[in-house]
């Protein structure tokens, strides 16, 4: 059986490896302080400093075995960061998140690392049902979620406060095949 520890294949040069602090601060670091990338994501920095947070929140999760963390590597090169988190094991499920280095967006990379992560967290960490939570305006994650064969099964409408207004979010599942 393969653990958070493992390797997982995602194609010729397109792997996700163990996210691994410090080795991985940088990449990290460079993703969070990214204010268009992160425009969608739940967080953002506004320097190295402050990602020392970031840093923290995936040390918690995986000293708690609530989450688990991959760097996505194209060409032995960190081009983004995916998690599988708020893992509960009575319901068997959890959050997903995902981002990717904006020069790598558009290209299908992150519809392929989705698609492979549900699979190992059906196959290996025993969950039945995965989640994310997606701000309406951010298409290209709507679009990679339903590529990824995820469904959409609601709306949370004006459900959290960010940059000085209320933003709405969509809210994707995918529930394991009996």
């Amino acid at each position: 059986m393969s653990s958070p520890n493992s390797f997982i294949p995602i194609r010729t040069g397109l792997r996700l490896r163990p996210l691994s602090l410090p080795q991985d601060e940088a990449l990290i670091i460079q993703g969070m302080t990214d204010s268009d990338l992160m425009q969608y994501y739940g967080v953002s920095y506004a320097d190295a400093e402050a990602a020392q947070a970031q840093f923290e929140w995936y040390r918690m999760h995986q000293e708690a075995g609530t989450g688990h963390f991959w760097v996505i590597d194209l060409e032995d090169s960190g081009i983004g960061v995916l998690g599988i988190y708020d893992i509960h094991p009575l319901h068997r499920k959890a959050e997903l998140g995902i981002w990717i280095l904006k020069s790598f967006g558009g290209k299908g990379l992150g519809t392929g690392v989705v698609s492979a992560i549900t699979d190992y967290a059906f196959q290996y960490l025993n969950l039945h049902r995965l989640e994310a939570k997606v701000e309406l305006e951010n298409l290209a994650c709507r679009k990679m979620f339903d590529n990824a064969g995820w469904q959409v099964e609601g709306i949370q409408n004006a459900c959290e406060w960010k940059n000085a207004r209320w933003i709405s979010l969509e809210c994707w599942a995918i529930i394991q095949a009996s």
